[in-house]
């Protein structure tokens, strides 16, 4: 008798392996469209050669240059600046940006560590001093791009529109030793822990980025927040800012004149974990803090998380400013890159469908994710400098990557996992342009905690049924890619015959 097997979207990493039974419990490179498994898209590297320093930021727009209107993408590192356009990465970085560090490392040297510590006039060997890895914000002000680095400090525009191109300049009487900045819906440059004020939210005069003096004659202003911690990061949604300190997220708007902007503090005990973890998506911002996710449409939500386990036992919080966030809008999927174990670049990823509502993870080092838009896929970065179009194709930069494509349940079993199942023959649900492009395996137990016996891969017959012969009490499901290309897995159905009790 065919007895069909389905397991739900989503990986779910709660719990004993009993209580995930009937679930998926781990994956890689795979998401669910519609209910159905399917490998996420591959990528394909467009640098030739690697940038200096590792991208922790890319924005792109549209600027008339000459007489031609191109796609910019501005391309941060921790020590440089790019600007790419008609194919060409120019060097824009301003003259004696000060270059921040690619990992978080311990402050060594002359001036670390405690005083009385060794010997006087010896550098220090080590200390608790922390200096994290750099970040850039980018944003525009019409064509032009507007840039703030955080171990520099300063507010830096490029104007592309200018011939010769040439390197980014400060912006005349700006704030300097901010945290971030960014251009707010009603056209006000807004720079976050203001001159070494961490606390701090100052905004230019409307209309104009020169002026930053309040007076009767202008709009410019300044605002501190009321919180024990510091600013992190800042995120514009429906017309809004959200701020998110270490600790917790503060609400600005705009109110007009003679006030200009009004700041609340929304949320307590859901800061953000770095000045990267956070995503506008669908008028919400998403963001990982330290122990949990968050959600704030209008009010701020701890996000129920299947997958809790997966990434906060993980996380290599030494590394913490190098976590980043990234919206994949065409599968409405948010994304978080982090370090795990003691890995310097974030190599894991956790990828949560607002849409269908599942999470998902998985291996893959990226440190910067632009989402499609002006370019046709998506855009992400590297540790090592490069750059690469996502969801393009199915391999791993023309290399061959079905080994790492999978999907593995926890237990399924019959009844309460008293009796022996016999299966004697298979229909593989999948939907590809060749029989055959996924491989089924079972791991074969009598219960959660004896070493597993391996069968398969399976693989669709001819005529849609796979023999196979088999019995066990208890089996986990791996769906795994056989080839590189796209599938569509659903429902598993087997010649499933429940035996005795052993």
């Amino acid at each position: 008798m065919l007895t069909e097997i389905p397991v739900p979207p989503g990986v779910v990493q709660a719990g004993t392996t009993y209580e995930q039974k009937n679930r998926w419990t781990d994956a890689n490179l795979v998401r669910w469209v519609n209910g159905r498994l399917r490998p996420v898209g591959g990528w394909s590297k467009i640098t030739s050669t690697p940038l200096t320093g590792t991208p922790t930021n890319l924005l792109a727009w549209k600027a008339t240059t000459g007489s031609n209107e191109l796609i910019w993408t501005a391309i941060g590192t921790n020590s440089k600046l790019y600007a790419l356009g008609d194919g060409i990465y120019n060097d824009v970085t301003p003259t004696g940006l000060v270059a921040g560090n690619a990992a978080s490392s311990i402050g060594l040297g002359f001036g670390a560590a405690d005083f009385g510590e060794e010997d006087w006039g010896d550098a220090r060997s080590g200390s608790g001093l922390r200096i994290g890895s750099n970040n850039w914000a980018l944003d525009n002000w019409g064509t032009t791009l507007i840039a703030c680095s955080y171990a520099d400090g300063k507010v830096y525009e490029f104007d592309p529109t200018s011939l010769p191109i040439s390197a980014a300049t400060q912006i005349t009487n700006a704030p300097i030793d901010n945290q971030s900045a960014l251009v707010t819906d009603q056209r006000f440059l807004v720079c976050f822990g203001a001159g070494g004020n961490r606390r701090k939210v100052q905004w230019s005069d409307r209309e104009d980025y020169t002026v930053w003096t309040p007076a009767s004659t202008n709009l410019a202003g300044s605002i501190e927040l009321q919180t024990a911690a510091e600013i992190q990061q800042a995120v514009k949604v429906a017309g809004q800012v959200l701020i998110l300190t270490q600790t917790d997220a503060h609400r600005m708007e705009f109110l007009g004149a003679p006030l200009v902007y009004g700041i609340e503090r929304i949320g307590e005990n859901c800061g953000t974990l770095s000045q990267r973890a956070a995503i506008a998506a669908e008028n919400r911002v998403f963001w990982m803090g330290r122990d949990g996710f968050y959600v704030y449409d209008g009010y701020v939500k701890p996000m129920p998380c299947d997958v809790h386990d997966f990434v906060f036992d993980n996380i290599n919080y030494f590394q913490r400013d190098q976590i980043t966030s990234g919206h994949n809008a065409a599968f409405n999927e948010v994304w978080w890159f982090f370090p795990s174990g003691a890995t310097s670049a974030p190599d894991r990823y956790v990828a949560y469908n607002y849409l269908e509502n599942y999470w998902t993870v998985g291996r893959m080092e990226r440190t910067a994710w632009m989402d499609g838009g002006l370019w046709s896929y998506p855009v992400a970065a590297t540790f090592d400098g490069h750059l690469y179009y996502q969801e393009y194709g199915w391999t791993a930069s023309g290399a061959d990557r079905k080994s790492d494509v999978w999907a593995l349940t926890g237990p399924i079993q019959i009844s309460q996992g008293d009796k022996v199942m016999a299966v004697n023959q298979l229909i593989i649900d999948e939907d590809a342009a060749t029989s055959g492009a996924v491989g089924v395996s079972f791991q074969l137990r009598t219960n959660q905690n004896q070493t597993a016996t391996t069968v398969g891969p399976f693989t669709a017959g001819s005529n849609g049924y796979t023999d196979c012969r088999f019995t066990a009490r208890q089996v986990e499901i791996k769906v795994q890619a056989q080839r590189d290309e796209r599938f569509d897995y659903g429902i598993l159905r087997a010649d499933l015959r429940a035996g005795g009790r052993r």
